[in-house]
């Protein structure tokens, strides 16, 4: 039986669609905290902890879209597109009607959220701003992920990237004229920041929805699932992948009150913030190596190739690894250069730069967190990852967070030192887990016998 050409695609020839497209993603983040830095850094960390604690809400599309890529790749690997279609169809109803629902709180609990979750009172008037509007236009966030997913399950990498790098050319200009031309009103200063980002989630949704028709064309295929086997599939997956992003997201959450509480200024808000959007350009590296072993791994596992799947992940986890810490070490030794020409607060500046050097040690945890454990729960061994962040992330994240942070007044360095902990602990062991195999019987298409591994592998 001939390959498909799903399967012959090699790990890099998607890896840089998808790491590009993650990088623009991530660059209105980046575009918004650098630009804000003109307006000051208390701009700067109110945005940063408004994001934070939008993240909180967004695991909710997580329950559908951790499990879509999965189901919709296994079928496409087992010869159903057209269910992977149907797949999509449902999640896009779903995910669409949760961000509906979240649109309207955050629209109108905007304030009080941020007042809740004690964000420091000399960055709230802004974050609640901030939050408001983005959070208006988190339908985008529900429905976006869909879309990119299923232009890259079905080989359309390249499309999801032209959707996302125009969605970021126009938040980008739109932050340019409201940090620096227009002065007063509506659109200017962080209240224009975050309608650039929501008109930039505008066009990147209606581009994906218009390569998705011209390119992938799902109406051809006739492949059907039973809705509610197909739905059972998604949640096995989305359910545990989310429960596991929310117990993250918590933890961080409680993390960030630490910080909150332990400067009225700001001052360690803003090291945080600029610090993590800084490191995520090694973040964008080892994402992409995850979401491309993702793919291969799912279009083997539906056709029956199990086996092949050891040695493609460890290659990707390896590579993932290893670029993940050169990326990060170049940050560190870079970053003074940057941050000099953004803000002229000294002390802040070192304080930056020690948490990138730390964030090294952070981001070996991570690599592997993310190629293995993503890998684990696209299987459908997906409540492994959920069980260890619900131990890890209270013990390290909360707990060493408040033990390195709060006792001993490392403030935001003792927080970052939790993180780290808590991303090395749990990577040793997904890697255990991986090599036990015991993911193999957990698959979602099940119906196929072992194929021999190909020749090229």
């Amino acid at each position: 039986m001939g390959k498909t050409p799903f399967v012959d695609k090699k790990l890099f020839r998607l890896f840089v669609p998808i790491f590009l497209e993650t990088f623009f993603l991530m660059l209105a983040g980046m575009m918004d905290t650098f630009m804000l830095s003109h307006l000051g850094d208390a701009a700067v960390g109110a945005v940063g902890s408004a994001n934070t604690y939008l993240g909180l809400f967004l695991i909710f599309f997580g329950i559908i879209s951790s499990g879509l890529i999965a189901v919709m790749t296994q079928y496409i690997g087992h010869g159903k597109k057209g269910v992977a279609v149907q797949a999509r169809n449902v999640s896009v109803f779903i995910n669409g009607g949760i961000g509906l629902a979240l649109a309207l709180i955050l629209g109108f609990a905007a304030r009080p959220i941020i007042d809740a979750l004690g964000v420091s009172e000399a960055l709230r008037p802004d974050a609640a701003k901030y939050l408001r509007i983005v959070g208006i236009g988190c339908v985008l966030d529900a429905l976006i992920p869909v879309f990119s997913c299923y232009l890259r399950s079905f080989d359309k990498s390249r499309m999801s990237l032209i959707a996302a790098f125009s969605g970021n050319v126009v938040n980008i200009l739109f932050n340019v004229l409201a940090i620096f031309v227009i002065k007063t009103g509506f659109f200017s200063g962080v209240p224009g920041v975050a309608f650039g980002t929501v008109l930039g989630k505008i066009v990147n949704f209606a581009l994906c929805v218009l390569f998705g028709r011209i390119f992938v064309r799902g109406g051809q295929y006739e492949e059907r699932e039973d809705l509610k086997r197909l739905l059972k599939s998604i949640l096995r997956v989305g359910f545990p992948a989310a429960l596991e992003t929310a117990i993250y997201s918590a933890a961080m959450g409680v993390a960030m009150i630490f910080v909150g509480r332990m400067d009225a200024d700001g001052f360690n808000s803003t090291a945080k913030t600029y610090a993590q959007q800084i490191s995520s350009f090694a973040y964008c590296a080892s994402f992409a190596f995850a979401q491309a072993n993702v793919i291969l791994a799912g279009w083997r596992i539906g056709k029956g190739e199990l086996k092949s799947c050891y040695r493609l992940t460890r290659n990707a986890a390896l590579i993932a690894l290893g670029a993940g810490v050169l990326v990060e070490l170049l940050l560190a030794v870079v970053s003074p250069f940057v941050l000099d020409r953004l803000t002229p607060d000294k002390e802040l500046v070192n304080l930056v730069r020690n948490l990138l050097f730390l964030d090294i040690a952070l981001e070996v945890g991570r690599a592997i967190n993310l190629v293995y454990g993503t890998t684990l729960k696209s299987t459908g061994d997906s409540i492994y990852p959920a069980v260890l962040a619900l131990i890890f992330n209270a013990l390290f994240i909360i707990g060493g967070s408040y033990l390195f942070g709060v006792v001993l007044g490392w403030k935001v360095l003792g927080v970052f030192v939790g993180f780290t902990l808590d991303e090395v602990a749990r990577a040793g062991l997904m890697v255990l887990r991986w090599r036990t195999g015991k993911w193999e019987s957990k698959v979602l298409v099940k119906d196929t016998k072992e194929k021999p591994i190909p020749e090229e592998e």
